[in-house]
């Protein structure tokens, strides 16, 4: 088994939990990438998948987590590749009506081939909280509604920044 954990826009491997999360992985014998995209500058997914092409290759042994962009990064990813579960964490899904719109437009603002997603992917977890000030509340709602799943409302994590994230750990650790 094998996992992916994907950046945000502006985001480095080492932001936010993602270095910790990593580690714990890895303590359980999970083979864990975070690869460094090209952000801000020269993002759109084709050349992210570019980056994916240097690493193990995704398969349904494989587990993605993704945060803020990143999650939304998963989506594509999942179009064209198979994968045990995916994880996604404050992905926006549409326009964020915010400045940051014309930059990841092209990453969350467009039509996701749904069939080929949910065919691609066995398991869905996605979170989302009720005071982001980057992605609203009503991303995960959507997406929830998209994917014919539930999603994990939290209540005051903000935009998930924090240095560890025990809840996600402890749901990867459910994925059969």
């Amino acid at each position: 088994m094998q996992a992916f954990i994907f950046h945000g826009y502006g985001a480095l491997p080492q932001s936010n939990w993602f270095k910790w999360l990593k580690d714990e992985l890895e303590k359980l014998g999970i083979k864990t990438f975070i690869p460094q995209f090209p952000t801000p500058g020269n993002h759109r997914p084709e050349n992210w998948l570019k980056v994916l092409e240097k690493y193990p290759a995704i398969d349904e042994n494989t587990i993605l987590i993704g945060h803020s962009l990143g999650g939304s990064f998963v989506l594509s990813v999942l179009e064209k590749h198979k994968a045990m579960a995916s994880f996604i964490v404050g992905g926006p899904f549409g326009l964020t009506h915010r400045e940051v719109d014309t930059m990841i437009a092209n990453f969350s603002n467009k039509t996701f081939d749904f069939i080929a997603i949910k065919n691609n992917c066995k398991e869905f977890h996605i979170y989302y909280s009720d005071n982001d000030d980057k992605v609203p509340l009503s991303h995960g709602e959507k997406l929830a509604k998209q994917l014919g799943i539930a999603f994990t409302k939290t209540q005051g994590s903000g935009h998930f920044q924090f240095p560890s994230f025990p809840r996600l750990l402890e749901d990867v650790k459910k994925v059969k």
